[in-house]
């Protein structure tokens, strides 16, 4: 069954049509494209999606009048119909980042592979193509609105695929995101290097944290993360280290905290298994790997993300008995593409990495306890709207399966000392 894109813009809802995608798509296809008819249906079920507006978008086109028919696929990502989840961040920020992050972003880190002779075959293609955008239906208005709109490639046409997000990632998929993951950050840092300027009065102006539109609602979360924790006895037996990194203190240094040179580069901070693709080359050997969601991306320690897809998207047999692997991985990676850039990786040595992983990972035992009661929660597809929210994602009883998953964590976190008080 086909569904319908619309806007909800200022309450109404605004079909977006042929001519939209036309004027879009001419960003990236030049001027001559002409859109024939289009397609579209959700692209995730209720409660795969808490935030945008996503669409899968089949287009039959024309690069101009003389040329045959072709199909497109695409990912349409737009504004939120849901006032409730409008009220949770200011969207507007979300879309402009992304937007400049795909604009400016990746093709500044790109010319800077470039720059330092990476072959053109093996430069950091790390994001979906971008086939348009827009902050406005409006074309004389610089400003995001809600009917802003990014226009990408299906990716999942192409090939790439995500893997299970309760079941995780194997070890050779880990191996991937984390040398992804370390080569995004170290070329962060080389762009602040050698692109001063640009970095400071545009990417830093783009890195700002989204803030929740109610803080105070956003930090009682701790209070219920907690409870929720000490329901299953396991883990109830450390309630007083629970205290400590889900108490008063960091409460706020997960809002606030904001680390120190050398360790400040972008960092992504939604990077878990649904925002991560793979792809298979034709003997089956992974072969390429794209990630998503850059609406959130902002400048603090980059090592925030590792705590946070080492818990969320490992595999417990992969997080049970491979985190070291992994976190050498990362760091061999990061400073192999650092000394590529020619970039001092004295400030960056292993010491120092340990101390800072170890701030990052209590900062972020939060939000990767919040994510696995996302991920786990049970929904009924049919019936779930975003007012059901809080009471059948927050405040319901986690799955026995994501109970394990917290176990694992909370004993993790406790085994290798990365549960500490800073303040």
């Amino acid at each position: 069954m086909t569904d319908t894109m619309y806007l909800a813009k200022n309450g109404d809802n605004v079909e977006i049509g042929t001519k939209d995608l036309q004027l879009l798509l001419q960003q990236k296809l030049g001027e001559q494209v002409m859109v024939l008819k289009s397609t579209t249906s959700s692209l995730l079920p209720s409660g795969e999606n808490f935030a945008c507006s996503i669409f899968e978008v089949l287009v039959v086109l024309k690069k101009n009048t003389n040329a045959p028919q072709e199909q497109l696929y695409l990912i349409a990502k737009m504004f939120p119909k849901e006032d409730f989840i409008k009220n949770i961040f200011d969207f507007s920020l979300f879309f402009k980042k992304e937007i400049f992050f795909y604009q400016r972003l990746l093709p500044a880190f790109q010319q800077l592979e470039i720059d330092f002779g990476t072959k053109a075959s093996e430069i950091f293609d790390l994001a979906p193509k971008v086939f348009g955008t827009r902050y406005s239906a409006n074309s004389n208005v610089k400003v995001v609105d809600d009917s802003t709109l990014i226009l990408m490639e299906n990716l999942k046409r192409s090939g790439y695929y995500t893997l299970d997000k309760i079941e995780g990632l194997d070890l050779n998929h880990s191996r991937m995101a984390i040398r992804t993951l370390a080569r995004f950050h170290a070329l962060g840092i080389a762009c602040k290097h050698y692109r001063p300027e640009f970095f400071e009065t545009e990417v830093l102006a783009h890195s700002k944290i989204v803030p929740y539109q109610n803080l105070k609602n956003a930090k009682n979360m701790f209070d219920v993360m907690f409870n929720k924790l000490c329901e299953d006895p396991r883990i109830a037996v450390h309630r007083e280290a629970l205290g400590i990194v889900l108490g008063q203190k960091m409460k706020s240094m997960y809002f606030e905290y904001v680390a120190n040179d050398p360790w400040l580069s972008l960092v992504h901070l939604d990077a878990w298994t649904n925002n991560i693709l793979y792809r298979k080359d034709e003997e089956g050997n992974l072969h390429d790997i794209k990630m998503i969601d850059f609406q959130n991306y902002t400048y603090n320690s980059p090592l925030r993300d590792l705590p946070y897809f080492l818990c969320t998207s490992t595999r417990r047999d992969v997080f049970a008995g491979k985190l070291d692997e992994l976190l050498d991985l990362y760091y061999e990676t990061f400073i192999e593409v650092l000394k590529k850039m020619r970039c001092n990786v004295e400030p960056f040595n292993r010491s120092s990495f340990d101390k800072q992983l170890n701030i990052d990972c209590s900062i972020e035992f939060f939000h990767s306890i919040l994510a696995i009661k996302f991920f786990y929660a049970e929904i009924d597809v049919n019936t779930y709207n975003s007012n059901q929210l809080e009471s059948v994602i927050i405040h319901s009883k986690l799955t026995p399966s994501g109970y394990d998953k917290w176990y694992d964590i909370v004993t993790t976190y406790i085994k290798r000392g990365w549960i500490q008080d800073f303040l």
